[in-house]
């Protein structure tokens, strides 16, 4: 088996970043590519949309963690020592996340190799979807998980945090709940006001036994 050069190893090991990132984020690709260091807090990331206006997009649990292997990425990029940080902290603040492997640049985009990743997993299309699966549906994906294992149920929120409008969220994601949460509609906060009545409607209607 053929060993990964490093150039091939760091961009093999920042697409892997990447795609987790944007998956705990929901930012759009054009949004993520320019980001810089200093534009990652703590657990959040902050996004400057223009010259008056600021976003702050929160991550999901883990993503400190994520951004924290990103840094030995680029540590491992320059061979620096990670005991050196505290004279001469690295990366810099002002150093891209996405950084081309020779200069000092964002990488365009990760459109080659996130396909490549896409066929050698034997992953085409997305049947939830009906399309082509792109570097955008992992915005995609952020939304679905959110809504359907994330217990978001305020989608103003989720609209502020993913840049866009309820509108938009109703639109491409309003099929998910009620599908995915079935076991939530169906459960029924039984009282003693609600068994009186429904054993009255059983009783006058001969239906059977209201059970949960």
């Amino acid at each position: 088996m053929l060993v990964p050069n490093g150039q091939t190893l760091y961009y093999r090991q920042l697409l892997a970043v990447y795609i987790q990132f944007m998956v705990m984020t929901g930012l759009r690709p054009g949004e993520a590519r320019r980001l810089r260091f200093m534009d990652i807090k703590d657990g959040y990331v902050v996004l400057q949309e223009s010259k008056t206006k600021v976003r702050k997009v929160v991550g999901v649990a883990g993503f400190s963690g994520i951004i924290s292997f990103l840094h030995d990425v680029h540590q491992a990029l320059y061979g620096r020592d990670v005991h050196d940080e505290e004279e001469n902290p690295f990366p810099r603040p002002t150093d891209y996340l996405w950084r081309d492997y020779h200069k000092d640049e964002p990488i365009h985009d990760f459109k080659r190799s996130f396909n490549e990743l896409l066929a050698y997993c034997g992953i085409v299309n997305d049947e939830h979807q009906n399309g082509k699966i792109t570097i955008y549906s992992l915005r995609h994906t952020y939304a679905h998980f959110r809504i359907v294992y994330g217990g978001v149920n305020d989608v103003y929120l989720l609209a502020q945090n993913m840049g866009t409008s309820v509108q938009m969220i109703e639109k491409y994601y309003g099929h998910l709940e009620p599908l995915h949460r079935k076991d939530e509609l169906k459960r029924v906060h039984r009282n003693s006001a609600s068994d009186k009545l429904m054993d009255n409607i059983n009783d006058l209607f001969g239906l059977p036994p209201f059970e949960l």
